[in-house]
């Protein structure tokens, strides 16, 4: 099984731009992200290199982890000095070092994980959240590995609410 999870910078803009939505043709108006800080870029490529074994790029984005936790890094919106996002392309599943992996991720950036699988955006702050548009719901907070897995695969618990508030699990 493999699923795609979008890792993001906290930072957005103040001022909205307009686009227009590819499903309806309407004008859409969104604050649009802005890009890691540099101190945030070189602590997630130097984890990224690490777990490579190497630059990530002379890896070719592609990281082998001890217990299968294998992914495919790759960046969007790249430019030199401005990273606003990447996607990490899961192999197989949510292994222990994949989660451990992602908790030193979202911490090292002050990152918010997005999971295809169920839209959930999930970070280790609150605070991470404070900038980010009213429509990126549901939000999660979760403090460990094992917390991480559980949100990816199940979601959010429903007996939480649904407010702008970040749920904690």
């Amino acid at each position: 099984m493999s699923f795609e999870l979008r890792l993001s910078s906290r930072h957005w803009s103040c001022e909205p731009t307009e686009r227009v939505d590819a499903a309806t043709g309407l004008p859409v108006q969104e604050r649009p992200h802005l890009p890691m800080t540099p101190a945030e870029q070189s602590a997630v490529k130097a984890l990224l290199d690490e777990a490579a074994g190497q630059p990530i790029e002379q890896a070719q984005g592609i990281v082998h982890l001890g217990d299968g936790g294998d992914f495919h890094v790759a960046c969007g919106g790249q430019q030199a000095g401005y990273i606003e996002e990447f996607t990490l392309h899961v192999e197989r599943d949510l292994t222990p070092s994949l989660t451990g992996f992602l908790i030193s991720l979202l911490d090292a950036g002050n990152l918010i994980l997005t999971s295809q699988r169920n839209g959930m955006a999930i970070s280790l702050h609150e605070s991470n959240f404070e900038d980010a548009p009213a429509a990126m719901q549901p939000r999660a907070i979760c403090q460990n590995p094992e917390e991480l897995r559980e949100m990816l695969q199940n979601g959010a618990r429903q007996d939480k609410p649904s407010s702008d508030q970040a749920i904690h699990l």
